[in-house]
């Protein structure tokens, strides 16, 4: 399961702001030895689901998709 992580050497994971049901995670993130602008929006749809979409900033200076997870809690057993 993804977790959100936060570098203390680097100083490195800043929320750009929350709005609403949503808040984004925007800062350089290294991964494998590359370095890159990386941008998280998480979005919480209902109660029982919420979900994220993570962004590179490519060469153009756009954000690009790179993927995307849904969450959902499972309904409670009935007796």
């Amino acid at each position: 399961m993804p977790h959100i992580t936060f570098d203390p050497f680097s100083q490195q994971c800043s929320p750009e702001g929350r709005t609403g049901h949503q808040i984004v995670f925007r800062g350089l993130m290294t991964m494998i030895g590359l370095t890159r602008d990386w941008r998280m929006t998480w979005t919480k749809s209902s109660a029982d689901e919420f979900g994220f979409v993570n962004e590179e900033r490519n060469e153009e200076g756009s954000w690009a998709h790179i993927d995307e997870w849904r969450f959902k809690r499972k309904p409670s057993a009935q007796p």
